[in-house]
């Protein structure tokens, strides 16, 4: 492996100072799945990004009050926050590449049901289970934990 080991000093506002060691891996090094890891929270950024934009103009369309809007972005934090420690503890049992590809799949479906909803409650509907495949930030963590395990 190309691996550097590097020290760096880390200095308090105090007259003492700490040494600190980590490992730093050469450019033409890689950790398995790096572009998956990179791939899975740009999909996750741009769903979001697209979303919020254009629910309001959805909702106005769709004649429903201002109090919706909150309802469908609160529903996926909501599913998310909740659905999080029992992904993350999938993670433990399962492949996490499976999950990942599990919950990108969730979110694609969860994508299309928002493009297609006829109503305000098949808004609701889409972004819970857009809430359920966004659960998957353990798994980024676990996978950036176990990639760069120290000596």
């Amino acid at each position: 492996k190309n691996v550097v080991k590097s020290r760096a000093r880390i200095h308090h506002s105090s007259s003492s100072s700490s040494v600190m060691h980590y490992t730093r891996l050469q450019n033409s090094e890689r950790p398995p799945g790096l572009w998956t890891l990179c791939f899975v929270i740009f999909l996750g950024t741009l769903e979001w990004g697209m979303v919020i934009p254009t629910l309001w103009l959805l909702l106005q369309r769709m004649g429903a009050p201002e109090t919706y809007f909150g309802f469908i972005v609160g529903a996926f934090s909501l599913t998310r926050v909740v659905c999080q420690p029992l992904v993350g503890s999938l993670g433990d049992i399962l492949r996490i590449k499976a999950l990942l590809g599990c919950c990108l799949a969730v979110s694609a479906i969860g994508g299309v049901l928002y493009s297609l909803a006829p109503c305000p409650s098949a808004l609701l509907l889409s972004r819970i289970v857009c809430g359920l495949g966004a659960s998957c930030t353990p798994l980024l963590f676990a996978w950036v934990a176990r990639a760069h395990e120290g000596p």
